[in-house]
């Protein structure tokens, strides 16, 4: 027991030395942060680098970025706003053995950051490091502006190569090349009866280039070419081949490819000849006093040749068999497409009603029409879902019959908007067709119309009926679904066979298809 108690006491002792000797060094290195304390020499060591802390005063402050930098994900001040102080203050202080140098700031007498203590030599070898950076840079942006105006209007060599004796071949280019691309998407609602039809989504690019290359072989040898897209004329855009030759060669110029040609005037001429655009040689020599001028030219000419009678121009188009005018010419009703051949009960008489095919025509090329009855009182609608007067009504495949379970999935419920006669569309009361102004595109088409008789007015058949007092209960014979296909029923009552020519006012003597 003795014996243990005496390590126990030895060990309490030790721990509480070993704690205290700790303790105190821990105090005289914490004092800095940014210095050391040596034992022996009692030195303080200097940083060898520019403190980047908010709190430290930076020696070479950076120069505030301009608007034109881009911003960094940091959160240093950008300098966009400026508060001026009262008084601002840089102190700069040296130790009396000038080996170190101290600097500090004061805003409004109050020190706001802590000051910064580095030796002298560090701070004059760091401060010439800034120095030359800055001076550096401002020389590079002075170069750089001054290079940009005296390459304005230059070329750029993109290939150079030393070929020896015969000097130095390169290749030097200016101009702009500008590519468009686009899109085009034309919602014609054309249905696609037949697989040959046309697609209506394409890419359309649009080039422009404006090039001016030159080629040089050693110091004879010239290849220049001046093309632009956007010139009138294809012989506006250059290409010569040319040969310099010495003062002393007989052949002096040699001149290939897009030449002029100038003569001088002289005492028989009094003025003197001159020729551009020619594509072709020139050489000129020289012998002696004489000068030698030979010229070899292709000439283009492009001969076109028309034929004029009575006024009009005869040409010649190609037209598809699928590509007739689609959704503007209705039948108002099977009955004016089909024919019909019945009797009807009028005013307590049964009279017989026949209404002619509108196909196949006749041989005469006429179409005929029912001596019995005509349409009247007919109205159009067309779908309008965004048209605050609309009408809220129903158009069916058979008015007659709107049970008929066999047309339950194709009638159509929509809103409605009456459009003018005269003014939107046009009807035949003979023939039962109207041609609508404008092309109906996904919108529903429905029409009411009165059968009469023609010689007495009476009411024969009344198809659809219009909106009641209170503005609805629209009841409409449907002429095209909002989406037609060759499979719906009303697929027949457009027309198929009328076609645009491309131009008006042909002479139907002269008109012959193929």
């Amino acid at each position: 027991m003795i014996f243990q108690k005496h390590i126990y006491s030895f060990l309490s002792r030790f721990f509480l030395a070993g704690f205290w000797g700790l303790f105190s060094i821990g105090i005289l290195c914490a004092q800095n942060p940014d210095s050391t304390i040596s034992l022996v020499s009692h030195r303080i060591v200097l940083p060898d680098y520019i403190p980047s802390s908010p709190l430290v005063i930076n020696p070479f402050p950076e120069p505030k970025p301009s608007l034109v930098q881009p911003l960094d994900s940091m959160t240093t001040p950008r300098g966009l706003l400026k508060f001026p102080y009262e008084s601002q203050r840089t102190i700069v202080e040296l130790s009396w053995d000038w080996k170190t140098i101290t600097i500090s700031e004061k805003v409004d007498g109050t020190q706001i950051k802590m000051p910064f203590t580095v030796s002298v030599e560090w701070y004059l070898e760091k401060f010439h490091q800034k120095a030359w950076h800055k001076k550096f840079l401002e020389t590079m942006q002075k170069d750089s502006k001054g290079d940009s105006k005296r390459r304005r209007g230059q070329m750029l060599e993109v290939v150079g190569v030393d070929i020896g004796r015969l000097g130095r071949a390169s290749l030097r280019v200016s101009g702009n090349v500008n590519i468009n691309g686009k899109m085009i998407f034309q919602d014609q609602e054309l249905v696609r009866s037949t697989l040959n039809q046309s697609e209506n989504t394409h890419l359309a690019f649009d080039q422009k280039q404006n090039l001016n290359i030159q080629g040089k072989i050693g110091d004879r040898i010239t290849v220049a070419m001046d093309q632009d897209s956007e010139r009138d004329f294809d012989w506006e855009n250059n290409i010569r081949i040319s040969y310099e030759g010495h003062e002393d060669d007989i052949i002096q110029k040699v001149e290939a490819g897009n030449i002029s040609l100038s003569l001088p005037s002289t005492q028989y001429v009094t003025f003197s000849g001159k020729n551009k655009g020619l594509f072709g040689i020139k050489a000129i020599s020289k012998l002696g006093p004489i000068d030698i001028t030979t010229i070899a030219s292709i000439e283009k000419t492009k001969k076109e040749q028309s034929e004029w009678e009575g006024g009009g121009q005869s040409s010649t188009q190609q037209i598809r068999d699928v590509d007739w005018i689609k959704n503007r010419y209705f039948f108002v009703h099977p009955w004016f497409r089909n024919g019909l051949d019945t009797t009807a009960l009028i005013q307590g008489q049964e009279k017989p009603i026949s209404i002619p095919s509108f196909y196949p025509m006749s041989e005469d090329g006429i179409h005929y029409f029912s001596e019995n009855v005509k349409v009247t009182k007919f109205e159009l609608y067309k779908s309008a879902s965004n048209d605050p007067t609309a009408v809220t009504g129903m158009a069916y495949i058979d008015p007659l019959n709107k049970t008929d379970s066999t047309y339950l999935d194709e009638n159509e419920e929509g809103s409605f908007i009456r459009l003018e006669q005269g003014t939107n569309y046009f009807v035949s009361p003979d023939l039962g067709f109207i041609r609508v102004r404008e092309q109906v595109s996904q919108d529903i088409l429905g029409c009411t119309f009165v059968l009469a008789d023609r010689e007495t007015g009476d009411t024969v058949m009344v198809v659809g009926s219009g909106p009641n007092s209170l503005g609805d209960s629209l009841s409409l014979m449907m002429l095209k679904p909002r989406n037609n296909y060759p499979s719906h029923s009303t697929w027949p009552l457009m027309f198929k066979n009328v076609y645009y020519l491309g131009t008006s006012k042909i002479n139907p003597k002269e008109f012959e298809v193929k």
